[in-house]
């Protein structure tokens, strides 16, 4: 064979050059960067520890439920592309259109998370797969969905909001008709309590104290209880019983081993007619006495006895009423009262108003009641009563206060405040002078209410 022309050799050797630059750029391509290798790594691992769950969960599952309704099954469903044929994909395509899924379908835009984002990652790895080797790709997604074994619920919007009603579904059942049993109870406005103390006091002074006095004992019980009526309309009807009674030893009374240091027995009933707000239209009777003799020092006068005196005053008026969560307040004003004082003893006749040796004695004249219960704080309650009484010729005027200190419970300590003005006593007014009551006492407490 004769020699080949120059030219032809100079064509095989350009044609050689071709096929090694094609080869190396194709090594090149093919050969990925430290970090790609780092990421590829990272991804296989990943996607290999999913494989290996997803084993475990199969093995786990095989003999239950269809394993096709358990959705999180790998670690992230997009992984499984990087490890098949290159084919193309419709997401990769819309992400480089900007054409969201959820715009084609129709829903409303998801919002994003770690998953998707990764998925944009993996799209943008195709993107350049489709542009720089097309002659890698073979299949498409389509092809793979026909095998069945692709998820297609990922890029569906979950529904979080299910309610119970949504799960669960009442029954209807026909032809069963329950009774309606109607049971009526009549309201009870009544309304029942009481409250009840026993003080307990002691002073010891011995013989040769410097100051000389003498020891003593005492003890006073409290009682108050009352039963009111309000039919939450017009009517209202108040009721109280008051009972105090204290005895005290005192050494230097010969003729008694105790004497009384206080003594009331007290009853005020009350009824009123709604006028307006706090305002009722009211008749209400007061009236009081004492339980035991009070007996003078070595001696048996006695001052005063049941009955002896005794006082009863009816008035009709206005009564305004306010009650709050700390404090209750009730005053009432009376232009008209009628004021009624019997003595039964013999030796008192002349005493306590009533007029020479008769035992009764009547007056017509104006009243104001005042009574206020006030919780000052949790330890700390102040009850009051202020009474005034004036026939327009002589005035009697009461201040009682009582200050109850709560130690617990069941034991508190009383302080016991009692100015007090009469004089219908006196014939002369100018030796008409205040009058004061005071003790100071420590013992049980105890109230309770029923309504």
């Amino acid at each position: 064979m004769g020699q080949l022309p120059k030219y032809l050799i100079i064509s095989f050797l350009v044609f050689l050059l071709t096929i090694t630059v094609s080869a190396q750029r194709r090594k090149n391509a093919a050969v990925p960067t430290v970090r790609q290798q780092d990421t590829f790594s990272r991804i296989a691992q990943q996607y290999s520890d999913s494989l290996t769950a997803l084993g475990a969960k199969f093995d786990s599952l095989a003999t239950s439920a269809d394993i096709s309704n358990n959705k999180d099954l790998l670690v992230n469903p997009y992984y499984y592309r990087l490890f098949v044929s290159p084919m193309l994909y419709r997401s990769s395509l819309k992400q480089a259109m900007d054409i969201r899924p959820s715009v084609l379908s129709g829903e409303q835009e998801p919002t994003l998370c770690q998953d998707l984002k990764l998925n944009n990652s993996i799209n943008d790895f195709f993107l350049k797969l489709y542009t720089q080797h097309p002659h890698m790709v073979h299949l498409t997604e389509a092809d793979l969905e026909k095998e069945g074994r692709v998820r297609t619920d990922i890029n569906k919007k979950l529904d979080y909001k299910a309610t119970v009603s949504d799960k669960v579904k009442t029954q209807e059942v026909e032809g069963v008709v329950e009774p309606i049993v109607a049971i009526s109870r009549k309201p009870n406005f009544w309304t029942f309590g009481g409250k009840l103390k026993l003080q307990l006091m002691q002073n010891y002074i011995s013989d040769n104290w410097y100051k000389g006095g003498t020891s003593s004992n005492s003890m006073i019980y409290n009682s108050t209880f009352w039963a009111n009526y309000n039919n939450k309309q017009k009517v209202q009807w108040d009721n109280k019983l008051e009972m105090n009674l204290g005895f005290q030893t005192n050494k230097d009374d010969t003729y008694h081993s105790f004497k009384t240091n206080t003594d009331l027995l007290r009853m005020t009933n009350k009824l009123g007619i709604r006028a307006s707000g706090h305002w009722y239209y009211t008749v209400s009777l007061q009236s009081w006495t004492q339980f035991y003799r009070k007996y003078a020092n070595n001696s048996d006068y006695i001052y005063s006895d049941f009955m002896s005196p005794f006082e009863s005053l009816l008035s009709v008026g206005m009564d305004y009423k306010q009650n709050k969560q700390k404090y209750n307040l009730t005053i009432v004003l009376a232009p008209l009262s009628y004021d009624f004082i019997y003595v039964g003893r013999h030796n008192l006749t002349g005493r306590y108003g009533v007029p020479g040796r008769h035992h009764s004695y009547e007056k017509i004249g104006s009243n104001i009641t005042c009574n206020i219960d006030w919780k000052i704080c949790k330890e700390l309650t102040w009850t009051s009563r202020l009474f005034c009484f004036t026939n327009y010729k002589s005035v009697v005027a009461e201040w009682e206060n009582t200050f109850s200190f709560k130690i617990n419970k069941f034991l508190s300590s009383t302080l016991y405040l009692y100015p007090r003005f009469d004089d219908a006593y006196h014939s002369d007014k100018s030796h008409a002078k205040i009058q004061f009551k005071e003790y100071l006492s420590m013992g049980l407490d105890w109230s309770f209410d029923i309504h």
